[in-house]
């Protein structure tokens, strides 16, 4: 039982953790979407690009450390995993904008609703390409390195 909690939590235990960070990165962009549109007053659209820029942000340093382990902070490693990475959420990100627009100014429908229903398609999107894409090599020697740790804790 013991080896085959180790065995699956190698294999998903991104899962989890991509869950907490991911639901930080939530959280952050609906502070910042509600900030903008509903206290500050600033429209629709660009209160959610906004607070997609600054998720992402906050999304990318906790998903590179945390979630994929990628602990090279080099600049070169640095550019590339960055462009990848704002290249995949960008594509979600114009999903996202697309999507609250017709909710929100088309449909006049509750915009905080609308946006928690909206960042659940995103999710799935973003961890899709973020691990297919942008850190699939750090995801590969993690789960090699982890399938090792689990056969010697089984021995």
């Amino acid at each position: 039982m013991k080896y085959k909690a180790l065995q699956l939590y190698a294999r998903y235990g991104y899962l989890i953790w991509y869950g907490v960070f991911g639901g930080v990165t939530v959280l952050a962009n609906l502070g910042v979407y509600a900030l903008c549109y509903h206290a500050i007053g600033i429209p629709n659209v660009p209160s959610n690009i906004l607070a997609w820029f600054i998720s992402t942000v906050v999304a990318f340093c906790t998903n590179k450390h945390f979630v994929f382990k990628s602990t090279d902070w080099s600049w070169s490693s640095l550019k590339h995993e960055a462009a990848g990475f704002f290249g995949i959420r960008g594509f979600s990100g114009i999903f996202d904008v697309f999507a609250l627009f017709i909710a929100v100014d088309v449909l006049h429908r509750n915009s905080i609703i609308s946006k928690l229903i909206i960042s659940i398609a995103v999710i799935v999107i973003n961890l899709f390409g973020a691990r297919i894409i942008v850190f699939r090599d750090q995801f590969k020697n993690e789960a090699a390195q982890q399938d090792g740790a689990v056969t010697q804790t089984r021995k």
